[in-house]
This record gives structure tokens, C-alpha cells and sequence, in this order.
């Protein structure tokens, strides 16, 4: 749903596509975030889980405080459909790394 969510921002021309965007963006954090401590609680060794859940939401706040840094500088020194073609390959790419995990 996160993919989805930047095609269809980074092709969109008015307000509505946007909200569409946003919509899609929602609804997949809505499915995905409550379920990613779980996970980590799950294959965690015995009695370590509130450390791994931690360092699950560290990394996600890490990944909150440098994105608008980083993509920033991707829209400074490139443009916006460069951003919007890294997101949705690092995206791909962790889709990719979670099949083969699973």
C-alpha cells in the first residue's frame, strides 16, 4: 500500500488525487504499524522482547527524524521524482527481502 501510495502522489495534478494518496498512506499504516512490535516480541529470544521492541521503534524513530532530512536533499539537489523513485524502490526492495524472509 506505501508503493501505491507514492505512484499515485507522484503522478497526481489536483487536491483530490492527493487526498486519494493520503487515504491509501493511511489505511497501510493503519494494517502495518500495530503489528511490527508484535512481530519483534514474537521472534525474540525469551524474556529480551521489550528490548527488541525497542530497538524496532528506535530505528523507526531514526527513520522519522532523517527522512525529511535526507529526502530533502534529494528535492534540493535533484527534483521530487527522484525522491518519489527512491522511496518506491527502498520500498520494493524491503517487499523483495520480506519474501525472501518469509
Amino acid at each position: 500500500m506505501f508503493i501505491i501510495s507514492f505512484v499515485i502522489v507522484g503522478n497526481v495534478q489536483d487536491f483530490s488525487g492527493f487526498l486519494i494518496e493520503m487515504i491509501v498512506r493511511t489505511v497501510g499504516e493503519m494494517l502495518v504499524w500495530p503489528g511490527v512490535p508484535s512481530v519483534a516480541a514474537k521472534h525474540a529470544p525469551k524474556g529480551r522482547a521489550g528490548f527488541y521492541q525497542g530497538i524496532v521503534n528506535r530505528t523507526a524513530t531514526g527513520g522519522r527524524m532523517l527522512g525529511p532530512l535526507f529526502g530533502g536533499m534529494l528535492v534540493d539537489i535533484f527534483n521530487i521524482r527522484i525522491l518519489f523513485q527512491t522511496i518506491m524502490g527502498l520500498l520494493v526492495l524491503v517487499l523483495m527481502l520480506t519474501i525472501v524472509y518469509s
